[in-house]
């Protein structure tokens, strides 16, 4: 089995720079970096397939979103190593669906089954964006027409999904600021922590 190119997980409520984030990073690393998008934007906001009321659909509903976000990385993984690229950044990892299952991550990992553990090892390192002020948010959400959350909600998803990813050995936080090049510069900082290593190679 070939050797994964590492994979950072951007992690996070909506609305809190991780998108406009890995536009930047498209463009300062170039063809070094592989970016994912969030299956979300894709699956609600193009085919308009919203997520169902009842528990049981919903449960269907996130196993395939699931998969295809695990689908998705995997072909980042195939067009990374063809192509070079040093890294993969994912637009939301599959852990994020934890919050919308009433059994949280280990219902998740019991419905794709696999583990908690082995959902941890698709990511190098888990960059997990702090939610930013209501009037930054709500300007986000009219931007975009596949989110329908609230502030009060995303405040919950937000400790939600931090508890999603209790225990994975490289989970960081980017602080919510009041100047985004503030929050870019720290991401960007952390990705080339993360390619210094990787060149270093084991110690």
């Amino acid at each position: 089995m070939p050797t994964p190119v590492p994979c950072i997980a951007f992690s996070g409520a909506p609305c809190t720079g991780k998108t406009t984030s890995i536009t930047a990073i498209k463009r300062v690393f170039g063809d070094a970096v592989c970016c994912i998008p969030e299956a979300a934007t894709f699956v609600i906001g193009q085919a308009g397939f919203l997520p169902p009321s009842s528990i049981e659909e919903n449960r269907l509903y996130v196993r395939a979103m699931s998969h295809a976000r695990m689908a998705l990385e995997d072909m980042a993984q195939t067009h990374a190593r063809s192509s070079g690229a040093q890294f993969i950044v994912a637009d939301r990892a599959v852990l994020d669906a934890a919050p919308y299952l009433p059994g949280g991550r280990d219902e998740l990992a019991e419905l794709l089954e696999t583990t908690v553990q082995e959902l941890f090892q698709r990511y190098a390192t888990v960059l997990f964006f702090e939610p930013p002020t209501k009037e930054i948010f709500d300007a986000g959400r009219a931007a975009n027409p596949a989110r329908s959350d609230t502030y009060e909600g995303i405040q919950r998803l937000t400790e939600q999904t931090r508890a999603a990813w209790t225990g994975h050995p490289s989970f960081q936080k980017i602080p919510a600021t009041a100047i985004w090049n503030d929050k870019y510069a720290l991401v960007e900082s952390i990705i080339r922590d993360n390619l210094n290593k990787k060149e270093a190679g084991p110690a």
